[in-house]
């Protein structure tokens, strides 16, 4: 049964995500100070400007979070969640959280689900594109992808099966340049701050 549908709009692409019913017994969202969705579904790209289907087919994914603090323009999409183990010990569930990156180019796979000990307490996205790379930082350790002009390799988008791989390094090398000139961009508790690549006056403080 078909909840909702969320869509993510950049500069150059729309992403549909769709959510249906699924049993998320053992799954939760990571409580970090980030608003998320728990989803089970689809996902869609789409050409801003034509309505073309950019992926050959949709990338799937199931009982994953989706913090909807990320840069909208930055290439790369991360997941996260909790894993909540069964215990013989009443009141004591073993808890493990783990978090997978997707490449919005074309919905491949861009790390595999990266386990983490305990809980996700804080969590962040950076794009950079004057360095031409993203920084994903979990519980503050940073796992950098550095874009290169080097041409992609095909790969089909991601799919549920694929999420059972090994971990991968922390550290990813990604061809392509998906910035276009853009300037930085940050995913700052759940706000989006768009900051010039040479301010010319100081930067504005959010508003709590």
């Amino acid at each position: 049964q078909l909840l909702e549908i969320q869509v993510i709009a950049s500069q150059q692409q729309y992403l549909l995500v769709t959510n249906r019913s699924a049993n998320t017994s053992g799954v939760t969202i990571p409580s970090m100070g980030v608003q998320s969705k728990m989803l089970t579904g689809n996902i869609y790209s789409f050409d801003r400007q034509t309505g073309k289907s950019l992926w050959s087919t949709p990338a799937t994914v199931s009982r994953w979070a989706l913090p909807l603090n990320q840069p909208v323009d930055s290439p790369v999409l991360v997941f996260v969640r909790e894993l909540h183990q069964k215990s013989a010990v009443r009141n004591r569930s073993p808890v493990n959280s783990e978090f997978f990156c997707l490449d919005k180019r074309d919905g491949r796979l861009l790390m595999a689900p990266k386990k983490v000990p305990g809980y996700i307490r804080s969590f962040a996205v950076v794009a950079e594109p004057t360095e031409q790379q993203v920084t994903v930082m979990v519980n503050g350790q940073m796992h950098i992808f550095q874009f290169t002009d080097e041409r992609l390799p095909p790969a089909a988008p991601l799919q549920i099966s694929q999420l059972q791989a090994a971990e991968t390094s922390p550290a990813d090398r990604a061809a392509g340049n998906p910035f276009n000139g853009r300037p930085p961009q940050r995913g700052v508790g759940g706000r989006r701050v768009v900051l010039p690549a040479v301010p010319k006056r100081p930067l504005p403080v959010p508003a709590p």
